[in-house]
């Protein structure tokens, strides 16, 4: 629960202050962008594709889906940003995970078409990786007091210190929410990693839908337990409740029809 872990110590003479401050939060997306790199680049290595390849997806992925995610941050929280600079301020917390969904799809896409790789290599590359590397930004969240859970008096919740985003005062704590969504997506890659060989083929598209179907499961899990996310739909549901529930159904309706037709074929 610290948003600046340390600072990078810097010689008198510049005149640039105290130092360079190493936030909790970025960090974190570094370390979980690092994680994700090194396993899908390990399991490349089955169809022989080349790890700088990879690493270009990983890469183009990261940057398009935090622009998309800030985006989708600014849409349902105009309110938080004062300055055109605000936008920027991405190291404060303030992404919205589905809003990848909006700018990766099509970089991705020219990324596969530029390296020959196939949508079922990607998906058997990547479905058990990213739910991994989610968890370990939602880390990130954990230190810079974003993401916050409902209020809770159970011994394993946390006090997030004044001043942070958690908003906490003196007495009340809070369910460590992205604790869970941590443990939530190491869980699921776990599944998804150890499942994949009892799929049918194509295993690619089996292991997405495993993906989307998991991820929207455990989102609405996590979601039950945050005390930031006002209800966008409807009064009832929030925008991650919302869009996780379209995300089951996708897989469950892709599921049966993919079903339907190796039936009938």
């Amino acid at each position: 629960m610290r948003s600046v872990l340390f600072k990078i110590p810097l010689p008198e003479f510049l005149g640039l202050g105290e130092g360079i401050p190493v936030f909790g939060y970025g960090l974190m997306i570094l370390l979980a962008w690092l994680t994700s790199d090194y396993w899908a680049r390990k399991r490349a290595e089955q169809f022989s594709i080349e790890g700088e390849h990879v690493q270009s997806i990983t890469i183009s992925a990261l940057v398009a889906g935090i622009i998309g995610a800030r985006l989708t941050h600014f849409i349902l929280y105009p309110d938080g940003y004062e300055s055109f600079i605000d936008f920027f301020k991405i190291y404060e917390g303030g992404l919205v995970l589905y809003g990848f969904l909006i700018t990766t799809p099509a970089i991705i896409y020219y990324k596969l078409r530029s390296y020959k790789i196939s949508w079922n290599q990607f998906f058997v590359i990547f479905a058990p990786v990213i739910p991994l590397g989610i968890g370990i930004g939602r880390l990130g969240c954990f230190l810079n007091g974003c993401c916050y859970g409902t209020h809770s008096d159970m011994p394993w919740c946390v006090h997030f210190p004044q001043g942070s985003l958690a908003h906490s005062i003196e007495g009340l704590s809070r369910h460590p929410s992205q604790i869970y969504a941590f443990f939530l997506g190491l869980g699921l890659s776990i599944i998804l990693a150890k499942t994949e060989t009892l799929l049918p083929k194509p295993k690619g598209i089996y292991l997405a839908l495993s993906f989307l179907f998991g991820y929207g499961l455990i989102r609405l899990i996590e979601e039950n337990f945050r005390g930031d996310t006002p209800a966008h739909v409807g009064g009832i549901l929030t925008a991650g409740q919302g869009i996780s529930i379209l995300l089951m159904l996708s897989a469950c309706i892709t599921f049966v029809a993919l079903k339907f037709r190796r039936i009938h074929e």
